[in-house]
């Protein structure tokens, strides 16, 4: 039987569009998100306590949100607001990394077609505009699982994953329906999104060098507008944590800013 996933809230604001997904063992997953621009501020303590009602805050088990990379003061006020909530309700806080959400989705929207026809998955290189001409990079392979990751027998059949694909606005997904919702040939398969090279700011031309050098085939994806919409990927691969026992303190969770604002 799949283990539903406990009560827990993602939070995105690397970008312009704010993006937060809440799960709870009867109430299924909600998602939503708001183009918000400079109001964020503003705005996110309000929507936070609205879009958690009707149990609100304090029934959470644990909390994730997406470091970065993305816009500076984006970026802080949502790992602030994570960490100040983790440590009110004493609850574990995950750190994704923006770059590794848009890889999880793309690797979940595409594993219908690549895996069924015996295709391999290619590795995945993200790439998102930074300043003065550089750009934030990482690459990212899917890796069979460790045995104590969340794909061992022990930890029961719960490697489906959280999303429904082609989310519109808000949706909400039953728990009777989430173990059949979307698509789920890769996290249904033992396998792991693995950083095959961190997150850092390159050159346009060292960054075409390490692509050049990788031994497999890639997937390039060049990060493109708001990316609010991942945050439901940001709860799958802090589920995935979770559900392996690993608990991180809200202390060890920082921004990832790669560059000086200014």
């Amino acid at each position: 039987m799949t283990q539903p996933i406990p009560a827990a809230l993602a939070l995105h604001t690397t970008t312009s569009q704010l993006g937060l997904c809440l799960a709870h063992p009867h109430q299924g997953i909600s998602t939503n998100t708001w183009n918000l621009g400079r109001e964020l501020s503003s705005q996110l303590h309000h929507i936070l306590l609205t879009f958690t009602q009707p149990h609100g805050l304090t029934q959470l088990e644990f909390l994730a949100v997406a470091t970065g990379p993305g816009g500076f003061t984006s970026t802080r006020i949502g790992v602030v607001t994570a960490r100040t909530l983790a440590q009110q309700l004493d609850i574990p806080l995950f750190g994704v990394s923006s770059l590794a959400a848009l890889a999880w989705h793309w690797a979940i929207a595409s594993a219908s077609t690549l895996v069924p026809q015996g295709k391999d998955v290619p590795a995945i290189a993200i790439q998102m505009p930074a300043r003065r001409g550089q750009i934030f990079a990482a690459i990212y392979s899917l890796e069979p699982c460790p045995n104590n990751r969340p794909n061992n027998p022990d930890l029961g059949d719960d490697s489906i994953p959280v999303r429904e694909r082609n989310l519109s606005g808000q949706r909400q997904i039953r728990p009777q329906a989430q173990q059949q919702a979307g698509t789920c040939a890769i996290a249904c398969q033992p396998f792991c999104l693995c950083p095959y090279q961190p997150e850092q700011v390159l050159s346009q031309d060292v960054w075409q060098q390490h692509l050049a050098q990788l031994p497999r085939t890639v997937k390039v994806i060049a990060v493109e507008g708001d990316l609010g919409h991942t945050v439901i990927d940001i709860l799958d691969l802090a589920w995935q944590e979770y559900r392996a026992k690993i608990r991180p303190h809200w202390s060890v969770v920082h921004p990832f800013y790669g560059q000086s604002p200014v």
